[in-house]
C-alpha cells in the first residue's frame, strides 16, 4: 500500500550502485527522513518482479518441484516460479515458467495475490497465480543451470509439507495458505487439536523425536474391526518424509494393512529425570504420534536399500548387513507410512 501522505515518504538525496550483475544489483541511498534527520547509508537490492504458480491438474494433483537451494543448504518442495522477463506481463511469465520447468500448461488461470519479498530492502513484487485443470503439454526446457524434479502431490501431501519443514519458501507458503483458506481447507479432518496445548511439541521437535526413534508401536484395524498394535523398528527417511518398516510378507499385520491402510505410529524418546521436580521418581518424556496411510514398496532394490538403512541405525557392520540381506532379503516386505498428521507433546509421568 503506497504512503497516504507525501510527508511520510523518505527523500533520496543521492544514490550509488555498488554492484550490477544479472542476479544481484545493490545500491546505497542517502536519505532524508520526514523529521529532517539524515540517514547516510541505506542499502537496497534491486530485483525484477517474480511469479509463482499453484498449478493443479484435472484430477486434483498439485504440480510441485523439488530442488536444492544452495544459500540455505536445503532440498525443499516449491511451487513453479521464475522471473518476469522484459516485455512480459505477469500472466505470460507465469505460463512460460510453468511450461518450461514442468511441461504443464493450459487450464484456467487467475491471479491470487501480489506480495513483497522484503519491502524494507528489496524493490520487487511477486505475482502469485492459481492455474486449475492443467495438463502435460510439452517436455521440460530448463535454463542452463536449472536442476529440479517434478512431483504430483495430492492436497493432503501439500498441506503436510507446508507444516513439516519440507516447504520453507515464504513467497510460496503465503499463496498456498491463502488458497487453502479460500477453499475452506482446515487441517485434515478427523484429527482434533491437542487439549493441553502448552505441552505440544513444535513440528521440528516432533520430527527430531521421530527421526531418532528406534522403536515404536504401529496401530491398525485388525481382524473383526479390533484394534491391533505391534512393536516395530522405524526408518524415517528425511528425503521423502515417510516412515519405513520391514515385516514378513504374510500374517495378521500384513493382511490388516492391505485391508485398511489407515494406521497410527507412536514413539517416545529416552526421557530425562528432572531431580529437582516432584515427585522424585517421575520422568519427563517426549512422545509423538503419526497418523497416515500405509503404502507397500514393490520395487525390490528400493526395499532392500531401505532395509540397509534401517539396519545401519543399529550397527555399522556392513558385512553383517549384507549377510542378512542375502539370507532374508527375499522374504522381507517393506512398507511406508505416509504421514497425514503428526502431533507431539511433552509428558511428565506424575
Amino acid at each position: 500500500m503506497p504512503a497516504d501522505n507525501e510527508r511520510e515518504i523518505w527523500k533520496v538525496l543521492s544514490s550509488q550502485y555498488l554492484i550490477r550483475k544479472p542476479w544481484l544489483t545493490a545500491r546505497v541511498d542517502k536519505l532524508e527522513l520526514p523529521d529532517g534527520r539524515i540517514m547516510p547509508e541505506y542499502y537496497v537490492l534491486e530485483y525484477p518482479d517474480w511469479v509463482n504458480v499453484i498449478a493443479i491438474t484435472k484430477d486434483g494433483k498439485f504440480v510441485m518441484e523439488r530442488q536444492y537451494r544452495h544459500a540455505a543448504g536445503i532440498i525443499a518442495y516449491e511451487l513453479p516460479c521464475g522471473v518476469i522477463e522484459k516485455g512480459e506481463s505477469p500472466l505470460e511469465a507465469a505460463k512460460r515458467e510453468l511450461a518450461e520447468e514442468t511441461g504443464y500448461g493450459r487450464g484456467e488461470w487467475r491471479e491470487l495475490m501480489q506480495i513483497s519479498p522484503n519491502p524494507g530492502a528489496m524493490t520487487n513484487m511477486t505475482h502469485c497465480f492459481v492455474a486449475t485443470g492443467v495438463e502435460k503439454v510439452m517436455e521440460q526446457h530448463f535454463d542452463e543451470h536449472e536442476c529440479l524434479t517434478v512431483h504430483l502431490l495430492d492436497r493432503d501431501e501439500v498441506f503436510r509439507h507446508m507444516n513439516d519443514g519440507f516447504m520453507v519458501q515464504s513467497l510460496m507458503l503465503a499463496p498456498l495458505w491463502r488458497y487453502f483458506s479460500e477453499q475452506g481447507r482446515n487441517p485434515p479432518t478427523g484429527f482434533r487439536p491437542m487439549r493441553r496445548a502448552k505441552q505440544a511439541l513444535s513440528q521440528e521437535e516432533s520430527l527430531t523425536v521421530l527421526k531418532n526413534a528406534k522403536r515404536g508401536v504401529l496401530s491398525m484395524i485388525g481382524d473383526g474391526g479390533w484394534p491391533y498394535g505391534v512393536y516395530m523398528n522405524p526408518y524415517y527417511n528425511e528425503a521423502d518424509g515417510r516412515i519405513y518398516f520391514h515385516s514378513s510378507k504374510i500374517g495378521h499385520r500384513e493382511e490388516s494393512l492391505k485391508r485398511d491402510p489407515r494406521v497410527s505410529f507412536t514413539v517416545i524418546d529416552d526421557g530425562i529425570h528432572e531431580t529437582d521436580r516432584e515427585p522424585a521418581w517421575a520422568w519427563t518424556f517426549r512422545s509423538v504420534i503419526v497418523f497416515g496411510r500405509v503404502e507397500f514398496v514393490e520395487d525390490r532394490e528400493k526395499a532392500l536399500e531401505i532395509c540397509r538403512g534401517l539396519m545401519r541405525r543399529f550397527t555399522k557392520d556392513e558385512s553383517y548387513i549384507e549377510d542378512e540381506i542375502r539370507k532374508s532379503g527375499a522374504a522381507v516386505q517393506v512398507f511406508a507410512l505416509v504421514p497425514e498428521h503428526i502431533t507431539g507433546k511433552r509428558v511428565h509421568e506424575a
